[in-house]
């Protein structure tokens, strides 16, 4: 207010303070009149800082995402529900980025997440630990969807820092909440050999497999149990290797899924070595149904092996058929895929064992063809081929 203008006021009357002349009538309280100039001033000046208020508030509440190669400078972080972020530029376009493809997340929309973005600069710059401190702190005050994303970051942080017990821990809190995440973040810190550390790790998910049987949490703690007895107890996860085949296909988008199926191929492999060939079979057509494509070349190798062997056990022509269909099945419809020169090696000693050595002839020769085999494979390949043109 112009100070031209100011009354002082008291009780029921104004008594006017102000060098411009007052206008009323006599016997009531005189009404100040204030230049105009002062006036405009007011108004123009009150107009242009809430404008230049409002603009900082809109700089000031932008999200950040950085994915690899993307980069999503200006926009909100709208949403995280099954492993993805849901973000939206200024554009309204929206945007679903998985949480396991996001190098670093800066949150200026929400208040109160000063620790999470503290804990984010710090996982980017390769300071794990430092960062999973950072998100402990900031879950104590998350609400919404942030203490599940929050979670994620924090299984993460602890795995990166080689905390294999608490990411244990981390890794049960987030399959019992987001199951079908849980599959794309078994630890990879796992120790090489058996310690305390493992001991209780696998305590700690035994009787979370005991309290979540029958929910949808208990195939993600089956498949980390199964991961750990692989490196430090061999014996014991070629035992659970029939129950982990025969889990139920993972759900969520390829990013998640891949390495719960990548999982269960193994256990496919070790159920191969253990001469279970029809359960091996079986269990391939039952993940074949829902399998992304990274993971199906390896499914039908690993079931025209099956077949294979079964058809040199039995002298059976049908198990030969179907193992030639499988490995063709790589080559036919996967040709870009590296191992689609293995598939066509192994077609081939399908077609000798049949007495078609032409064709046979026909399939090595493509299979040296590939720039991306293996040595073995193509040693193999030259091995087989001499034999049968000499």
């Amino acid at each position: 207010m112009c100070p031209s203008t100011i009354c002082s006021i008291r009780s029921s009357s104004a008594v006017c303070r102000s060098p411009v002349p007052c206008r009323g009538s006599p016997g009531k309280s005189p009404r100040p009149v204030a230049p105009l100039k002062c006036q405009l001033s007011v108004g123009f000046t009150t107009a242009v800082s809430a404008v230049i208020a409002a603009g900082m508030t809109v700089a000031a509440s932008a999200d950040q995402i950085k994915a690899g190669a993307d980069n999503y400078p200006r926009g909100r972080i709208s949403s995280f529900a099954d492993g993805v972020v849901k973000f939206r530029t200024p554009d309204r376009a929206l945007h679903g980025i998985p949480i396991t493809t996001i190098d670093q997340m800066v949150v200026d929309s929400v208040g109160g997440l000063k620790d999470f973005n503290a804990a984010e600069d710090y996982l980017f710059r390769s300071q794990p630990a430092a960062a999973a401190l950072r998100y402990e702190r900031a879950l104590r005050g998350a609400d919404g969807f942030w203490p599940d994303l929050i979670r994620v970051r924090l299984l993460q942080a602890r795995d990166r820092a080689g905390h294999f017990d608490k990411a244990v821990v981390q890794f049960i809190h987030v399959a019992e909440i987001l199951p079908h995440v849980a599959g794309a973040m078994i630890p990879e810190s796992i120790p090489a050999r058996p310690d305390d550390t493992t001991r209780r790790a696998l305590e700690l998910i035994e009787s979370a497999i005991e309290r979540n049987a029958g929910r949808e949490a208990e195939p993600a703690l089956q498949r980390v149990r199964y991961a750990i007895l692989r490196r430090v107890d061999p014996r014991r996860a070629a035992e659970l290797a029939p129950a982990i085949a025969a889990l139920p296909s993972a759900r969520g988008g390829e990013w998640a899924a891949e390495p719960a199926y990548r999982l269960q191929v193994d256990a496919l492999q070790l159920l191969l070595e253990q001469r279970r060939r029809a359960a091996v079979v079986e269990g391939v057509d039952q993940l074949l149904e829902s399998a992304p494509d990274s993971v199906a070349p390896e499914l039908l190798l690993l079931k025209g092996r099956a077949s294979y062997l079964a058809g040199l056990e039995g002298d059976d022509s049908e198990a030969f058929l179907r193992a030639g269909l499988a490995f063709m099945r790589v080559a036919v419809h996967f040709p870009a895929d590296s191992r689609a020169g293995e598939a066509l090696y192994w077609a081939a000693r399908v077609h000798e064992r049949v007495n078609r050595p032409t064709q046979a002839v026909q399939l090595l020769r493509e299979c040296l063809d590939r720039k991306d085999l293996s040595d073995a494979t193509r040693a193999a390949a030259r091995t087989m081929l001499k034999r049968l043109i000499d």
